[in-house]
């Protein structure tokens, strides 16, 4: 039988005889096994997770995305950047908030500007100045086609307290 982590999604294999409170093997979550034994349940929210959110101004859209995204979380990424495309000129993705960037979230946000493009529109994605995402795109050498913009790292720009 197989149990999947509602937080990060990871299937794992257990023997019928085997259910007991545990840990997810991958995100370290607390997690508990239902009593259906079909399902792990979520005991607490997990630190990083994946969200995502959209806002509208005019024909500029901006998808901002926080936490973490990996493998698990590339097609949620990927099928809220394609409905955000839509009906705009101009698609923002905010990445300053992302705490990792897997290179299948990256290959989700190339799939993303085709979609953007498809429509006759154009990406820029924000990525915070030393963040995750910008060494990820840099290390990919995707910054020039993905449309990276920098955002500066707000603990430099912030005033000493003397």
């Amino acid at each position: 039988m197989y149990l999947t982590c509602p937080c990060c999604h990871l299937r794992v294999f257990r023997r019928p005889d085997e259910f007991t409170d545990e840990r997810c093997p991958r995100c370290g979550e607390r997690t508990t096994v239902s009593f259906r034994r079909d399902r792990i349940l979520r005991a607490a929210p997990a630190l990083g997770a994946f969200e995502h959110d959209v806002v509208r101004q005019g024909t500029t859209t901006t998808l901002r995305v926080s936490g973490e995204v990996d493998v698990a979380d590339q097609d949620r990424l990927r099928a809220a950047g394609v409905a955000a495309a839509r009906g705009c000129e101009c698609l923002v993705v905010d990445l300053t908030t992302t705490t990792f960037l897997s290179s299948s979230g990256v290959r989700a946000l190339v799939e993303i500007r085709e979609a953007v493009e498809a429509c006759g529109g154009r990406m820029v994605a924000l990525v915070e100045e030393d963040g995750a995402a910008a060494r990820v795109i840099e290390l990919c050498a995707l910054g020039e086609h993905l449309g990276v913009a920098h955002e500066p790292d707000r603990t430099a720009a912030a005033p000493s307290g003397t």
